[in-house]
């Protein structure tokens, strides 16, 4: 987790309330981020799981949500 919010090549997530949560490194988490309505893959292909539906973004890609969604896993690809 990068803290406090996002880095250039991190995963990226802002909710309603702009808050972000940036991850690095490769791998998969696992938890519930709620009202999610921006997503950025980072510097590497990112994976986002909301209602059962996988979305990956390639690198250095961002979306903002045409509705808010709460993300229940991230994953994050090798360079």
């Amino acid at each position: 987790m990068v803290r406090p919010g996002c880095s250039t090549g991190s995963l990226c997530m802002k909710n309603t309330s702009n808050t972000p949560f940036g991850y690095t490194g490769t791998g998969s988490l696992s938890a519930t981020w709620a009202g999610i309505k921006c997503i950025a893959a980072g510097n590497v292909w990112s994976m986002f799981t909301y209602n059962g539906i996988k979305t990956t973004l390639n690198s250095n890609v961002s979306a903002n949500l045409t509705s808010v969604l709460n993300v229940t896993r991230i994953s994050r690809g090798v360079a």
